[in-house]
């Protein structure tokens, strides 16, 4: 059933099923919607015994490329996947919605980590899974955190030798941690935009920072190490249904006091302080020891590696997909069985 954002009661419980399931994501709720103000967003739900068992929100916006309209579920559905009585009958009256539309393309992008038989399912369902890296919006894999540990001590004691020793290094070295507000948001910016121009990458405009700390409230934590009184590294946390995610972090550089290493231990000391069962410290497109990034996040995460379960993609006209995605990474990330 296609939700009426018009009906204040239906609106009102669907919203909360979707910020409340044990299958949430912060994708899948209205806040992100407005973190994506320029993206049309539309709810689907279904339900069974007059209770709501599934749902999911569908973002949607035109593709320059295509010259039409790609609507994109992030991190949903918010279900069970493998309960296919209530998981088919959502997509299918999502895919005839985004048909009737006009759209080019559905993709839905489940928080799920990869199973073999489970994909195998949904493929025998009808469900198609695309591992091509330009079907990808977040990554293929995250570097994940459990939070098994009483406290950071314990979360450090378990990090191999080598990343203890740079762990209290770090904290040997008089830094401070300050946690922002936002007010503070020029200055995350600064940094980030520092740190963007010395890799050559781009980054987001400073006014998505203040969209998505004004959407998600006390979700949201903005931290930054200082040193001497200069701020030299940030990071923003979101946490939401016991993920912790490290959505952004910079660094300046101006000194290498292992400042990266202390705030991600002070986000774990937070997150494991608050509860959360996983602390996510983002994604990466390698496994491979000589890539930088994952070399990093793996000490973190004592190589702990999420592989999801792929890329839902029904395409309803190909010429279109075929414009959007020329000239895209055709690197395959199916998984090896």
């Amino acid at each position: 059933m296609r939700l009426n954002l018009s009906n204040v009661a239906e609106k009102q419980r669907v919203e909360s099923f979707l910020e409340s399931s044990p299958y949430a994501t912060f994708y899948q709720v209205e806040a992100w919607s407005r973190v994506k103000a320029n993206w049309d967003r539309d709810v689907f739900y279904q339900e069974r015994g007059g209770a709501i068992e599934a749902a999911i929100q569908v973002l949607s916006v035109t593709n320059a490329k295509a010259g039409k309209k790609m609507y994109y579920a992030p991190r949903g559905p918010v279900c069970d996947l493998n309960d296919f009585d209530v998981l088919l009958p959502l997509i299918d009256e999502v895919k005839s919605y985004v048909q009737e539309q006009g759209g080019y393309l559905l993709k839905i992008d489940p928080q799920v980590p990869y199973d073999t038989a489970l994909a195998q399912r949904l493929r025998d369902a009808g469900i198609p899974l695309c591992y091509k890296m330009y079907s990808y919006v977040q990554w293929p894999m995250s570097m994940t955190l459990p939070l098994t540990f009483a406290d950071l001590d314990e979360a450090i004691q378990s990090f191999t030798k080598l990343t203890r020793k740079e762990v209290r290094k770090a904290y040997r070295q008089n830094l401070q941690l300050i946690v922002g507000a936002r007010e503070d948001i020029p200055e995350f910016y600064r940094i980030t935009v520092e740190m963007s121009e010395r890799k050559g990458v781009a980054h987001r405009p400073i006014d998505y920072y203040y969209q998505l700390y004004d959407a998600f409230g006390d979700h949201v934590r903005m931290t930054f190490a200082a040193y001497e009184g200069r701020k030299i590294a940030c990071s923003l946390l979101l946490s939401f249904n016991g993920w912790a995610y490290a959505l952004y972090g910079a660094d300046t550089l101006e000194v290498d006091l292992g400042q990266s290493y202390f705030l991600d231990c002070e986000e774990i000391r937070y997150a494991i302080e608050t509860g959360m069962n996983y602390y996510d410290l983002g994604g990466v497109k390698s496994l491979h020891p000589e890539n930088g990034l994952y070399r990093f996040k793996r000490k973190l995460t004592n190589d702990h590696v999420f592989f999801w379960i792929g890329n839902m993609e029904f395409v309803f006209d190909e010429a279109a997909y075929a414009r959007a995605i020329e000239g895209q990474d055709t690197t395959d990330y199916t998984p090896v069985e």
